[in-house]
């Protein structure tokens, strides 16, 4: 049974996760941060609109507002930032 500082469910996750990823995703993970994200939303929001398909992705601002409160939470429960790249994608 899990102990609130046990962080091997997390590992095991994580390592599941990881098996279904090909090398080049894996890569691309470990660069990954919440000002990568907010500016990559920022960029398809502008290309949509500029094609007049444009959506109100500001909607997503509490979603990932809380998303990084879990990825704060997660990295300090598990002691690694390592599974906060996964929270964002």
């Amino acid at each position: 049974m899990s102990t609130p500082h046990d962080s091997s469910a997390f590992h095991a996750a994580l390592e599941q996760f990881k098996d279904g990823l090909d090398h080049a995703e894996k890569e691309a993970f470990k660069l990954v941060n919440f000002e990568d994200l907010l500016k990559e939303i920022d960029h398809l929001q502008k290309r949509l609109i500029k094609q007049r398909r444009g959506k109100n992705l500001a909607r997503l601002r509490p979603f990932l507002e809380a998303m990084a409160q879990l990825g704060k939470v997660v990295e300090v429960f598990a002691n690694s930032s390592e599974f906060v790249a996964f929270v964002w994608v």
